[in-house]
């Protein structure tokens, strides 16, 4: 399989860890020595802590909740605390970007998958902490069509973007053809 071989590869390059990513009722066919399950704070409980989550959680080393800004939403956290062995660490997490390279007093336009209801927080940490001009908040990296709409009315110096497929063959594309700098957060 592709996974295995890219674990061969990767081995042969005697790294200090290799990760692999499963998603929904995909896992990585090959044995790891930890496993992290991360689950979103905004699921209903039951489906975070049951169907295959159950499952996931009792085998994992450590479980993360993410998108916890207000606080964990403590039937989430309580519910996996419920279902994993005993001393698995459940860690609620919030998400913020971290540009790869600087961005400070630079126009920039914001791409990712977030939802709405998380732009002001997404932009307002942006300026604060990394000193960008927002100019533009995307929440269509998942939604390619979407996504060339906004990008005919996007004004800014700078792309930062998530480092999804969209960004590569949507955003990154775009912003080659208008000559503005890319930024993977």
């Amino acid at each position: 399989s592709n996974v295995l071989e890219g674990v061969e590869l990767a081995g042969s390059r005697d790294p200090e860890l290799i990760v692999l990513d499963g998603s929904g009722a995909a896992t990585p066919p090959i044995a790891a020595g930890a496993t992290l399950l991360v689950v979103g704070g905004n699921q209903d409980p039951e489906v975070a802590a049951g169907y295959l989550n159950h499952f996931r959680a009792l085998t994992a080393d450590a479980v993360v909740v993410t998108m916890c800004e207000g606080g964990p939403d403590a039937r989430v956290v309580r519910a996996l605390e419920a279902v994993v062995r005993p001393g698995t660490p459940v860690i609620p997490s919030i998400l913020r970007p971290r540009p790869l390279e600087e961005i400070s007093g630079e126009r920039i336009a914001w791409f990712g998958t977030a939802p709405l209801d998380q732009h002001e927080t997404i932009g307002g940490h942006l300026e604060r902490v990394h000193g960008a001009r927002v100019r533009h908040l995307s929440s269509a990296l998942a939604d390619r069509t979407r996504l060339r709409e906004e990008l005919e009315h996007v004004d800014a110096d700078v792309f930062v973007v998530e480092l999804k497929a969209a960004a590569v063959d949507v955003v990154v594309e775009e912003a080659v053809r208008r000559d503005v700098r890319v930024v993977v957060a």
